[in-house]
């Protein structure tokens, strides 16, 4: 049992240290080539970065709306709700 746990982690190192390669040589190509290389963004920042674009896209929902609304007017008298 203890030979299973040991090797699916030996195998699971494995494959952190080929993808840690793979991502210095991409970054040595983009540094290379003048170009920043990307970060990796942390869960928190990528949290912030959605509900912010969620604010945004509501907001421009909302505005949006409003633009439709006053296009679409062809100018007749509203009717007053009881």
């Amino acid at each position: 049992m203890y030979n299973l746990i040991i090797t699916a982690i030996l195998v699971v190192a494995f494959f952190m240290r080929l993808e840690a390669y793979m991502l210095g040589l991409q970054h040595g190509k983009q540094l290379d080539n003048k170009i920043i290389p990307s970060v990796i963004k942390t869960p928190i920042q990528a949290i912030q970065e959605h509900e912010e674009a969620k604010k945004v896209k509501a907001k421009q929902d909302k505005e949006a709306e409003g633009w439709a609304n006053l296009m679409a007017y062809d100018g007749t008298p509203q009717e007053e709700e009881e």
